[in-house]
């Protein structure tokens, strides 16, 4: 297993924004045909990319979970999804398994 340090955490958070990575989060995140009002979790979260998006397809009413080893990742989703854009809506939280 990777052990991600703050500047590890860092690294992986910018190469998970790359257009083919976001493609393939996007074309996942679309299969998994989340509803509002779900419960999901998300095992090895990471820095929350797909987390921030599976609580807003959530909804205030539903509950999305994410789940990550490193406390690092863990922080910077938590930065993303504790300072949301407007219009967000969802229902999250984040701890190590």
């Amino acid at each position: 297993m990777v052990d991600f340090n703050v500047s590890k955490a860092q690294s992986s958070d910018l190469a998970y924004q790359s257009p083919g990575v976001v493609n393939q989060r996007l074309r996942t995140l679309n299969a998994m045909a989340i509803n509002v009002g779900d419960k999901v979790i998300d095992i090895g979260c990471g820095t929350g990319l797909s987390l921030r998006e599976i609580a807003i397809a959530v909804g205030s009413g539903g509950k999305a979970l994410g789940l990550d080893p490193s406390q690092d990742m863990l922080d910077i989703a938590a930065n993303r999804l504790f300072r949301p854009s407007p219009g967000f809506r969802g229902n999250w939280n984040a701890g190590h398994f």
